[in-house]
C-alpha cells in the first residue's frame, strides 16, 4: 500500500479525535440497535444521482486522504475499475460503495458511527491491527467479559457475515438486500466489508474467518485499490461518466432502496 494514503501519524488532530471518540462510544449494543433501526425502516427507491447529491453535503471526518465530493470520489473509483479492465461489478461497486452514508441525512444517524474503518463488535478488540486502536482499551465492551474474553459472543470460523458490524458498509449491504438488483453475492460481500481494513490489509480477526471470507479476500483487495488509489484531482470526463452510468443501470435498474 502506498505511503501516500492512510498515514494516520501525519493526519490532522480532527481525524485522530474522530477515531478516539468512535472507539470510546461504539459498542456491540449500539451497533445492533442502529442496524435493526435501519432494517425496520420503511424504505423507498432513490436514483443513484439522488443519493450522490445527498451524500455531497456529508463531510467524512475520518478520511485523512481527500477533500473530494462523494460524487467525484464515486466516479473516480468506478473509472479506475473501467480503465483497468476490471469486471463491470467493480464499476458498479465504485459508484455506490459510500452511499450508505446517506443514513446521516435520512435517519439523522450520528456520523460518529457511520464512517471510519470497521471491525466486529462483540468480541475482543485486536487493537494492534485497528487504526488508532489503542483508544479501544477504554471502550465499555472492553470491560465486559461477555465480549472481551475468549471469542466473545461468537465461535471460531463463524464467518464475518455472522458477526455484528455497523457503519456505511453495513447500510449499503442492507439496502441492497431490500433492492431488486443484478449484482452477485461476492459483490455484496465486498461492499459490506470494504472498510474492514483490519482484515483485508492487516490479517486481523482471522480466527473468525470462514471459507467464504478466504474466497472473497482477493476481491476485497482488488476493490481496495479502486477505492484508495483514486483519491486525487484527475477529472472523469463526461464520456467516461456516461459509460459508467450505463453499466450501473444494468445492475441497478431501479436505483437503491433506502
Amino acid at each position: 500500500m502506498s505511503n501516500e494514503f492512510r498515514d494516520y501519524n501525519e493526519s490532522s488532530s480532527q481525524v485522530k479525535k474522530f477515531y478516539m471518540n468512535q472507539h470510546l462510544n461504539l459498542t456491540y449494543v449500539k451497533a445492533v440497535q442502529m442496524n435493526m433501526q435501519f432494517m425496520d425502516k420503511q424504505k423507498q427507491y432513490y436514483t443513484i444521482n439522488q443519493l450522490l447529491r445527498i451524500c455531497d453535503d456529508i463531510y467524512d471526518p475520518s478520511d485523512p486522504d481527500t477533500n473530494l465530493s462523494q460524487t467525484e470520489h464515486a466516479y473516480q473509483t468506478a473509472n479506475y475499475a473501467l480503465e483497468y479492465g476490471l469486471p463491470d461489478e467493480y464499476v458498479v461497486m465504485g459508484m455506490i460503495h459510500d452511499l450508505g452514508k446517506v443514513v446521516v441525512k435520512l435517519l439523522n444517524y450520528d456520523m460518529l458511527y457511520i464512517v471510519g474503518d470497521t471491525y466486529p463488535l462483540g468480541c475482543p478488540f485486536e487493537t494492534d491491527k485497528i487504526t488508532l486502536g489503542e483508544s479501544l482499551l477504554s471502550n465499555p465492551d472492553q470491560k465486559n467479559p461477555i465480549y472481551s474474553n475468549g471469542h466473545g459472543v461468537y465461535q471460531p470460523n463463524c464467518g464475518f457475515s455472522n458477526m455484528v458490524f455497523t457503519g456505511h458498509d453495513e447500510f449499503i449491504y442492507i439496502s441492497l438486500c431490500h433492492t431488486q438488483h443484478n449484482l452477485p453475492d461476492w459483490a455484496l460481500y465486498v461492499l459490506r466489508f470494504h472498510s474492514f481494513y483490519p482484515w483485508h490489509s492487516n490479517n486481523a480477526y482471522v480466527r473468525y474467518a470462514n471459507k467464504t471470507d478466504i474466497q472473497y479476500l482477493q476481491c476485497l483487495k482488488t476493490f481496495n485499490k479502486c477505492d484508495l488509489y483514486t483519491k486525487h484531482d484527475k477529472i472523469v470526463t463526461q464520456k467516461q461518466k456516461e459509460k459508467i452510468n450505463k453499466i450501473v443501470d444494468q445492475y441497478l435498474p431501479h436505483g437503491l432502496k433506502f
